[in-house]
């Protein structure tokens, strides 16, 4: 490129939850809950709820990291009028037992969530998760 900067496309934000990929714009919520349980057994919980979905979409293209503590998912909504929403989960060990990290993440040039469909994902993922728990006899 010359001197001159290349004006004809918008300036992007690099996020760094993917490689190579960029969001102009994007709704992002986060919130996050511990759980009295050891970070394997949420992990486990938090695994079938991945794999179960919820009544009004799913789950897909789930990538566990290796350490067990990373979770990356897609949330695709049944209504086809409704987008996709990334999803990402940490789980973090502590004294007590297993705080989780939940965020969501529009897609690009999306400037709000007025129904709040992302905090009720949020909520909808650690309420499974504590059900899944709960069902579970303690150790």
């Amino acid at each position: 490129m010359s001197v001159l900067e290349d004006h004809s496309r918008p300036k992007r934000v690099t996020l760094g939850l993917r490689p190579r990929e960029e969001v102009a714009v994007t709704v992002r919520r986060k919130h996050s809950n511990e759980f009295l349980r050891p970070s394997a057994e949420v992990a486990t919980a938090l695994r079938a709820v991945l794999r179960e979905g919820q009544v009004d979409y799913s789950y897909s293209d789930t990538v566990e990291a290796d350490d067990a503590l990373h979770f990356r998912t897609v949330i695709t909504p049944k209504n086809v009028f409704l987008l996709t929403t990334r999803l990402m989960i940490t789980l973090e060990a502590t004294e007590s037992g297993t705080n989780v990290f939940v965020q969501t993440e529009s897609q690009g040039f999306l400037f709000g969530d007025i129904f709040n469909f992302y905090g009720g994902y949020i909520k909808d993922m650690l309420w499974s998760i504590r059900l899944h728990l709960n069902q579970r006899p303690d150790s």
